[in-house]
């Protein structure tokens, strides 16, 4: 399954009974989601009526796109970090369902979150995004009653795998989900980021 957001809409992560149908997304095993890298508004507040663990009881794994497909390099961000609130229904996510592979992809284009005076190489914009969410993780994990406080934490622990687009293609299966100009899109979109970045460094990939 494959769900996009747009960039030029309103908030339209609604995985929501009303809106879907049951049948269909009780059955997901592997959803793609394809999220603008901008933004840090409410569009991924946790709902209790978008609990991802109630509307997918099959989901396995969890594809989080950073997709600029349709995003203006160019354009000023508007964040003094690259944080969005997406941060929280992950974080969450991976708390109530330990056994889920959470898979983050093309961090780096959340360079389009920041203003371009700040913005900084793709790898070094993966291990910020990557620490911080390691935070907010252990944050979401030690407020809950996820564990017993006599239980071993250590076993029921679990981290998104970071992935660039190259990587994305090497060890996923891809072409399932997108055509092949859509993945050369998000490598052209990438290099033009990657021009934005203050002294031109990081242009290559």
């Amino acid at each position: 399954m494959v769900y996009k957001e747009l960039a030029d809409t309103l908030p339209s992560f609604y995985l929501d009974p009303e809106f879907f149908c049951p049948t269909i997304w009780s059955e997901v095993e592997t959803l793609v989601y394809l999220v603008p890298p901008i933004g840090n508004d409410d569009h991924y507040l946790p709902h209790e009526d978008r609990d991802l663990s109630g509307l997918l009881p099959k989901l396995k794994k969890l594809i989080w796109i950073f997709d600029p497909s349709d995003i203006d390099p160019e354009a000023e961000g508007d964040q003094c970090n690259l944080h969005g609130e997406e941060r929280q229904l992950l974080s969450e996510l991976l708390a109530k369902n330990p056994e889920l592979k959470l898979i983050i992809v093309n961090v780096g284009s959340a360079n389009l979150r920041l203003m371009k005076g700040s913005r900084e190489p793709f790898d070094e914009i993966l291990c910020w995004y990557a620490e911080k969410f390691q935070d907010w993780y252990w944050d979401v994990l030690d407020s809950s009653s996820f564990y017993d406080d006599d239980e071993d934490d250590t076993k029921k622990t679990n981290y998104p795998y970071y992935l660039n687009v190259e990587e994305f293609v090497e060890r996923e299966e891809w072409y399932e989900w997108f055509d092949p100009e859509e993945i050369i899109h998000w490598k052209r979109m990438n290099r033009e980021i990657k021009k934005t970045i203050p002294k031109g460094e990081d242009v290559e990939e």
